[in-house]
């Protein structure tokens, strides 16, 4: 089973301790870059041109091709998830994830309560199924996370948790998994890397 941490540039250290957790937790963790994006590629990283060119994670091509790095840099039918490098899973949400049923994400409330893209895993034989179902969502300016859970949900189903993803500052609970706060980090860095200081568990 294979964890895919995207990452840009600016949060590369966020991504190696988000990396360094899902090793923990027993996954091959990978972090995957548009390098298209990146002025200094780093080593040990996969690659992936889901970039355009507002540099957001947006539209149906960035959707697309990042289904296409999950599946190219795969084999076989194994378990695969995808993940922002904000992101910290409890060992309970790592075995939750590891499902050999459909599609599995979390929920998060953000603005109202839904269905979370920010970390969704799925076996690669759906990811290819959604890969082809994602040619005929409706184009938009949409989330790349949003359009895949769509695809995911189009091809053979999603499976989510009551639980709410907690938008963690310091010194909150983890609880079941954790992100960083939406669009609203001080210092990203500095609380990225707090999100996996195993002295603070």
């Amino acid at each position: 089973m294979t964890a895919f941490i995207l990452s840009r540039e600016m949060d590369l250290p966020i991504a190696i301790a988000c990396q360094s957790r899902m090793v923990g937790l027993g996954w091959n963790a990978k972090i995957m870059i548009d390098p298209k994006q990146w002025e200094t590629l780093p080593a040990n990283v996969v690659h992936s041109n889901y970039g355009n060119a507002e540099r957001r994670m947006t539209g149906n091509d960035c959707a697309m091709a990042i289904l296409d790095g999950l599946i190219a840099n795969t084999a076989d039918d194994e378990l695969i998830m995808r993940m922002d490098c904000d992101v910290w899973l409890s060992d309970e949400a790592s075995e939750w994830f590891q499902s050999d049923d459909n599609g599995r994400a979390m929920k998060i409330d953000h603005h109202k309560v839904q269905v979370w893209g920010g970390c969704w895993s799925a076996r690669r034989s759906q990811i290819i199924q959604a890969r082809i179902a994602a040619e005929l969502l409706h184009k938009c300016r949409c989330a790349e996370s949003y359009l895949n859970l769509m695809a995911l949900h189009n091809s053979g189903g999603l499976k989510t948790r009551d639980e709410i993803v907690a938008q963690w500052q310091i010194g909150q609970d983890r609880g079941l998994a954790a992100t960083l706060p939406i669009a609203k980090n001080n210092n990203r860095i500095a609380e990225g890397l707090a999100l996996f200081d195993t002295a603070n568990y």
